[in-house]
């Protein structure tokens, strides 16, 4: 899998459409000037970025030729492909990471210009930075105005394009080259490693087990061209499901359909013709929901399958305090939308009964999935995970304690504020951001007081039960 740039159109290159106008930039090289480039690294580390181009052949050539800034400025390129390819590598061998930046076009349709920039040329919009109502935080700002550049124009009607610009300065600290290859733009897995890891997942070898494998035969994990978050990646790349798998699935699902009338199944088809959401639920699960279906827990947290596909349970207990499975489902991601998908045809399988409440971990497409569907619904979160995430974030195991206390105890609410206020002073968590957020949510979780009561015996079971459960 060759390495990738991030391609933005509607970046400028800082200078206006004027060629006369390449005088703005700062210091530009010209054809006099023989300074090597500037690699950015202790000499022990690299002796000099080095290339060589081929005459009538498309793919760029690296020998034992050294590049100085004098020599980019006199180079040509058989077409723009070959001039990303150069300065993708120069970038490598620089520290930095390249973005194509605008490129022009005449009234034909042709293109006469393409920028390439550093990718932290320009700043980023002030309208993104004072955003107060963002759902998730900031984003590191890495734009510093680089101004670091290379423009390519065509050389008459020869097909070939020369370099008319290029500025060498950066604006900011470069990356040694032991660190260039975790750059995002520069990372990479092999095909031979994308086979080696496989092989490995076949046989339910997991990721971070099989990056271990890896960094072990190269000898460090310094010397892994790539992370473990580029793994999952490329499994999430792999995991649509092959035609053979899916019709297999169909057909597993049409053959029970035939002994079992009441099994209910639906599939969506995503892009390229692959499934992407499934659904199904048979007939013994539509009758407890019928009986049992006032609570409902919306379980997202189980582990994915060989296709990396989340499998979704949505349960309920009976009253003997036994967990029923409702129905199943796998989507393709944890969005807003595939949560709608699921809901619906659960609320189409059982009849049009919607739940009276469900129960989930507090992720926010579900909340927000449930509130499309479910209007009248009472959202709650579960007992299980607010006590495992209160071992996480305070942990201390006496708050521990009494959160529980807090959250199970049969009180009024004046005893409730009293209880939270002598645990924060206990505990010191007063200024704690999560303990704050949990109050701000106490009527999601605080079972008795703050609005389920009207739950018909097994919804207390269900959201601290059933969940510990899992």
């Amino acid at each position: 899998m060759a390495s990738c740039s991030r391609v933005v159109n509607k970046m400028g290159s800082g200078s206006s459409e004027d060629p006369n106008s390449d005088g703005e930039m700062p210091r530009m090289v010209g054809d006099d000037e023989e300074k090597m480039v500037d690699i950015g690294m202790e000499e022990d580390e690299f002796e000099g970025f080095r290339y060589n181009q081929s005459e009538g052949i498309a793919n760029t050539k690296f020998d034992a030729v050294p590049v100085t800034a004098s020599d980019v400025r006199k180079m040509e390129f058989n077409s723009p492909v070959e001039a990303t390819i150069f300065y993708e590598e120069y970038s490598r061998a620089k520290g930095f990471v390249m973005r194509q930046g605008k490129k022009l076009k005449i009234k034909n349709g042709d293109f006469v210009r393409y920028t390439y920039l550093c990718n932290r040329q320009g700043f980023r919009d002030k309208k993104w930075l004072e955003k107060v109502d963002c759902k998730r935080e900031h984003k590191v700002v890495t734009r510093c105005g680089c101004p670091a550049e290379m423009r390519i124009k065509p050389k008459g009607d020869s097909g070939r394009w020369y370099v008319s610009r290029f500025v060498e300065e950066h604006n900011h600290k470069l990356l040694p080259m032991k660190y260039v290859d975790y750059l995002p733009a520069h990372r990479k897995i092999s095909d031979v490693d994308i086979a080696h890891m496989e092989s490995m997942r076949q046989v339910g070898i997991s990721i971070p087990k099989i990056y271990e494998s890896i960094a072990a035969q190269a000898g460090g994990f310094n010397f892994v061209p790539f992370t473990k978050r580029d793994m999952y990646n490329e499994v999430r790349r792999q995991r649509a499901m092959q035609n053979g798998d899916v019709n297999a699935a169909l057909r597993v699902l049409e053959g029970a359909a035939r002994t079992e009338e009441k099994l209910y199944w639906r599939y969506e088809v995503g892009e390229g013709q692959h499934m992407c959401d499934l659904f199904w639920s048979d007939g013994r699960s539509q009758q407890d929901y019928q009986v049992f279906g006032d609570v409902l827990a919306f379980d997202a947290t189980y582990g994915r399958n060989k296709y990396n596909l989340p499998v979704i349970v949505f349960s309920g207990v009976n009253h003997h305090n036994q967990t029923c499975v409702f129905a199943t489902a796998m989507v393709s991601c944890e969005s807003i939308a595939s949560y709608v998908w699921v809901l619906r045809k659960l609320l189409e399988c059982m009849g049009g009964k919607a739940p009276t409440a469900v129960i989930t971990d507090g992720d926010r497409s579900m909340r927000v999935a449930i509130q499309e569907v479910f209007p009248n619904a009472h959202h709650r979160l579960c007992g299980w995970h607010l006590l495992k995430n209160a071992t996480v974030n305070v942990c201390k195991p006496r708050f521990t304690s009494l959160f529980r206390h807090c959250m199970l105890a049969d009180i009024e609410v004046a005893e409730f504020e009293l209880l939270w206020d002598a645990m924060l002073e206990e505990c010191g968590v007063r200024e704690l951001e999560w303990v704050k957020d949990m109050y701000e949510k106490k009527s999601s979780w605080q079972l008795l007081i703050y609005g389920v009561g009207f739950m018909l015996g097994s919804a207390q079971h269900l959201g601290v039960s059933h969940c510990t459960q899992n």
